[in-house]
């Protein structure tokens, strides 16, 4: 999947300079304009992405374990005090309160802890004045309360940006699938109309479209459309495709007129049901189901039958 979306990306900066250097020729193409706009975009969208996927994560997990030592240190040296102090007044449920040793107290899950230490500061805010003769001072508390707010701080860091990079790598694969409408739902059929009025204009478009991987392209679903009766080519047939399960929110059906001889061809699809529909007024309108199998593109040809 990555190097096909590098493959299309490609293929995208490619027809970004392409139409750049024919900007004279597409300036009163409004489909056009408007449709680069929103491709460049979604260009920077993926850059903005794909810096995020890049970002090393790795000192985020070491800096909340350090701030996680930091504050079981602390919350030993103020427990100690605690212990000792139920010790010698025989407070048994003070002393089962804190009596975890640092070691166990580093090993606590996140929410455990957390839950820990504000037990400790309660305690130890509450006995404070009988606490200061076995070695409490202010200072500890503090350092208790600073450190308890930096692994609060860092203790979620690493998974939001474990998270954040998931998003990235999702809002990737949204945009490069919106790029893919924009080229094949609008520059695809704008370009269309260039066919016979500017073919190497036409041409030199179609060879950058084939900038990808072959898995993706070399699809192609073509054939005629004609007169059942009369088996004459019919002109400006509206021929649409979709994919068979596609979402309405992100896919668009993808629709071309068949040419002076009745001909029509959609490129680069990939493997997979699509639906294909012919439309034409004073003629019936047929719709079929169709597969697209890996490697094997599609004729299909197509006679409509006259309304009556």
């Amino acid at each position: 999947m990555l190097s096909t979306n590098r493959a299309y990306m490609k293929m995208i900066l490619a027809l970004i300079s392409f139409f750049t250097r024919y900007a004279e020729k597409i300036q009163d193409n409004a489909i056009i304009q408007n449709t680069l706009k929103l491709i460049n975009e979604k260009v920077k969208l993926i850059a903005h992405f794909r810096e995020i996927q890049k970002k090393d994560t790795s000192g985020l997990a070491r800096d909340k374990q350090k701030s996680k030592k930091q504050l079981a240190e602390i919350i030993f040296l103020v427990s100690g005090a605690i212990r000792t102090y139920a010790y010698d007044t025989s407070n048994t449920l003070m002393y089962n309160a804190v009596k975890q040793p640092v070691s166990k107290i580093a090993a606590m899950g996140d929410t455990v802890l957390l839950v820990y230490t504000e037990n400790v500061k309660k305690i130890a805010v509450k006995n404070f004045k009988e606490l200061e003769a076995y070695g409490l001072t202010q200072e500890n508390m503090d350092k208790l309360e600073a450190d308890h707010l930096d692994f609060l701080h860092r203790m979620t860091r690493p998974r939001e940006a474990i998270a954040e990079k998931s998003t990235a790598t999702i809002k990737i694969k949204e945009t490069i699938r919106e790029l893919r409408n924009l080229v094949v739902g609008n520059l695809d059929n704008a370009m269309v109309n260039y066919i016979n009025s500017d073919s190497v204009f036409y041409e030199e478009y179609e060879q950058i479209r084939e900038i990808v991987d072959p898995a993706t392209r070399h699809l192609d679903v073509y054939g005629y459309a004609m007169d059942e009766e009369t088996r004459l080519a019919l002109k400006n047939v509206a021929v649409t495709i979709i994919r068979a399960k596609a979402s309405a929110n992100i896919e668009v059906p993808v629709q071309k007129l068949t040419t002076e001889k009745g001909y029509y061809r959609f490129k680069g699809l990939e493997p997979e049901k699509y639906i294909i529909t012919f439309s034409l007024h004073n003629y019936d309108t047929f719709e079929k189901e169709i597969v697209l199998y890996p490697g094997q593109s599609l004729k299909l040809d197509v006679a409509l039958r006259k309304t009556e």
